[in-house]
């Protein structure tokens, strides 16, 4: 049989996953897993760490979207958020435990389980949860500095936003293109009969798109930590001293 029979219109994209992809794509799932798990014992529980955190939120809000909206926001946001955390999780480990159920099967065809999608959409997901929790630490009052964490929650939060980025960008779905170019897969996926991988336009500037959200996260960052009130002396306080009256209670 003839091989560029066979090949014919499909690129490389097309292949399957290396096996430094696949280990790659497995590290950026513990990452963030990591960082999801230990967290929903906290919001399915109500802590005080997550009264504190999604009460500051719903108060903000409060502000400008109403008491109804900041006061459910405080009182529900928690479950919610962990519930998308918990979805999200399952979906990133479904591979291996499809895998796992396969080893210790013992009869039966084996199950499979769509890795490069899954960890495409759950790479998606994620940066989506923490894309809206690195907002609401910038611009809320709820900052960086969360109960003297010296920012230990933001930075968790910007290194799942990142992980998930590149999650997807490494595991999202590929056409094959002719003479298998970038642009060609971007002109490609322009044509009306591709519009459903319309999400997959960023093949052309990945780079572009990560530059500016490092430039928005940075800019806000040096905002929310610089000093706009230096050389600013503290008004001296009026000092007491204690004066003795002759006075005797009859």
């Amino acid at each position: 049989m003839n091989t560029s029979v066979v090949n014919e219109g499909r690129g490389v994209d097309d292949l399957s996953a290396s096996m430094t992809r696949k280990v790659l794509s497995w590290i950026l799932v513990l990452v963030i897993v990591a960082v999801f798990l230990p967290s929903l014992p906290f919001k399915f529980t109500n802590a005080p760490e997550t009264q504190h955190i999604f009460g500051t939120i719903g108060k903000w809000l409060a502000g400008f979207l109403g008491n109804g909206i900041g006061n459910a926001f405080g009182n529900y946001a928690g479950y919610i958020i962990g519930t998308a955390e918990l979805v999200t999780s399952l979906i990133l480990l479904t591979p291996a435990f499809v895998w796992l159920r396969n080893k210790l099967s013992k009869s039966g065809e084996p199950k499979s389980a769509n890795r490069q999608r899954l960890h495409a959409w759950g790479g998606l997901m994620a940066a989506a949860l923490m894309g809206g929790a690195i907002f609401f630490h910038l611009f809320s009052k709820l900052g960086i500095n969360v109960n003297n964490d010296n920012g230990a929650l933001f930075y968790s939060a910007c290194v799942v936003f990142v992980s998930g980025i590149v999650l997807f960008l490494m595991n999202r779905e590929r056409e094959a293109c002719p003479h298998n170019t970038r642009w060609g897969r971007f002109v490609r996926s322009l044509k009306p009969r591709s519009w459903k991988h319309w999400l997959f336009w960023v093949e052309l500037v990945p780079l572009l798109v990560v530059a500016g959200l490092v430039w928005f996260l940075g800019f806000f960052f040096i905002q929310a930590n610089t000093d706009r009130y230096p050389d600013q002396d503290i008004a001296s306080l009026p000092t007491f001293e204690e004066t003795i009256l002759p006075f005797s209670h009859t």
